[in-house]
């Protein structure tokens, strides 16, 4: 066994059999939490989003596996997204950011969210055949169409139930806001409804989107994370460069390619020594620093401040250094330019040391969220991320087989990516 397979496995089990996922045995429902809290030897919260990819992730094990009790988890972790969609008004079709561990959704609905459970289930449906999880994948795209995508192809992040509106609060431009560029993605989730319905709204949308992406790159390849703002929020480009991906599968479009290979080169030239990624680039002076990092932190769940991305000390992310390894091997398989593939590598390694080998079944084989990395100071995150540990194993997964010299095309790497 590779030491790849060895580390995909120990991230597999982690996500299937520790505390991390949820199971709801009087609504035989699954999901997954958001993170594992190594000191307080907790839980976080039940995150829709994190289920919605879970699903990807445990179906790309199934058509591996062929193990039924795989599938089986991903459908419950699918019923459990259609149980808690809106069903009726301004977020009929919309997926909740949470829902408590009796079944009550959160006031807050995120497009992005949403968007990324869409794929999770058309994916579903696509194994499974069944109709709900198509039903549910439409209502999904209708919202993020019709709801949250302003005229300009960009989208509106948050509708707030309790102020039956979209947050739209100008003088907090986080990363996850108004006009960022992670809802590029949202071409992921798109372009799968669209295939199986070939309605041509989808399209439409997609093509709004891609329009007012190419005003969102920089001429060195980065994605700044918001419009009319110059910062890089790493895991956010990686986002806005997936669904680049997505859109060259479809379009097969040049322009396409070049927006994934300057994605690639920039992520290159800013890549650390040790294969990872900071959490943000061009980050303005000092004071505005502070003000970002409170804007950041500020409206965490129920008001607690327990962020740990800084925007005055920058961090090590190992969701992002999974990204920009996918991203790297993608661009390697376009253009077979070594310098990638050890890029990616590099980290991957990253990634490695980042997993627990610890006994205890809560931490083994979880990836941990970030590493403070300073002259004389390194410190873990006492964080593990359902998140990181998907993409790690997934990063993993595509440099074993390009490692090995598999047969790793263009198209069946897209099919793997979430």
């Amino acid at each position: 066994m590779s030491i790849y397979n060895e580390n995909i496995n120990m991230a597999f089990e982690w996500i299937v059999n520790s505390g991390i996922h949820f199971k709801d045995s009087k609504n035989n429902f699954d999901a997954f939490y958001e993170s594992y809290n190594k000191n307080k030897k907790n839980y976080s919260f039940i995150y829709c989003e994190i289920t919605g990819y879970a699903i990807n992730f445990l179906l790309n094990f199934y058509k591996r596996k062929k193990e039924k009790n795989i599938l089986e988890i991903a459908k419950r972790a699918g019923d459990f997204l259609v149980f808690s969609q809106g069903k009726e008004g301004n977020i009929k079709g919309a997926i909740p950011w949470t829902v408590n561990e009796r079944g009550k959704s959160h006031h807050l609905y995120y497009s992005f969210d949403t968007s990324m459970c869409l794929s999770g289930l058309v994916d579903l449906y696509l194994i499974t055949k069944e109709k709900k999880y198509l039903k549910s994948a439409i209502m999904a795209a209708d919202w993020i169409i019709s709801k949250a995508q302003d005229k300009d192809g960009s989208f509106k992040a948050l509708y707030n139930t309790r102020q039956n509106s979209f947050y739209n609060d100008s003088s907090e431009k986080i990363w996850s806001g108004n006009n960022g560029c992670l809802h590029i993605k949202h071409i992921i989730g798109l372009l799968k409804i669209y295939e199986i319905t070939n309605h041509k709204k989808y399209l439409k949308s997609m093509n709004k989107l891609l329009g007012w992406s190419r005003k969102m790159q920089n001429r060195d390849g980065s994605f700044k994370a918001i419009r009319d703002e110059n910062f890089i929020f790493t895991h956010a480009h990686c986002y806005a460069t997936e669904g680049i991906i997505f859109a060259y599968k479809y379009f097969k479009d040049e322009k396409y390619i070049k927006s994934i290979l300057d994605s690639a080169a920039w992520l290159l030239k800013v890549q650390n020594k040790d294969g990872s990624f900071f959490d943000y680039y061009e980050l303005p002076n000092i004071p505005m620093r502070f003000i970002r990092t409170k804007n950041i932190i500020k409206k965490m769940y129920h008001g607690t401040i327990k962020g740990e991305s800084n925007a005055i000390i920058k961090i090590k992310r190992t969701d992002a250094t999974a990204q920009a390894a996918r991203i790297m091997l993608f661009a390697h398989l376009l253009n077979h330019n070594m310098k990638y593939k050890k890029a990616a590598k590099k980290a991957v390694t990253f990634l490695q040391k980042m997993q627990s080998n610890s006994k205890n079944k809560n931490e083994r084989g979880a990836v941990c969220f970030s590493l403070l990395d300073l002259i004389g100071l390194k410190r873990k995150s006492i964080l593990y991320n359902s998140w990181s540990s998907m993409f790690a194993a997934n990063a993993m997964y595509y440099m074993n087989r390009i490692n090995n010299k598999e047969n790793m095309g263009i198209s069946n790497f897209i099919d793997n990516l979430f």
